[in-house]
């Protein structure tokens, strides 16, 4: 289970931290000599999150890296970590 934190809820204002469950896939290959140095590579990931606060849902926006053999498959909020 992975964590974010969204520093400033559009809704209240307020911090708030949630639980991710990030399914990724593993692919085994071989390795060139220029591949051990690849960089992550940025996926922008759109979810939706819930204020507790103002008991409301709201659309956010992530940024997640993954590479050529873990590439991201889904992700899922699985609640809030800070209750």
């Amino acid at each position: 289970m992975e964590t974010i934190t969204i520093n400033q809820c559009p809704l209240c204002g307020k911090s708030h931290t949630y639980n991710l469950e990030v399914e990724r896939s593993f692919v085994i290959k071989m390795f060139t000599a220029n591949e051990t140095r690849e960089r992550p590579k940025p996926v922008r990931i759109t979810r939706i999150f819930y204020c507790p606060i103002k008991e409301s849902e709201y659309q956010g926006n992530l940024t997640m890296y993954e590479t050529s053999d873990r590439q991201i498959k889904n992700v899922t909020v699985k609640g809030i970590a800070d209750e």
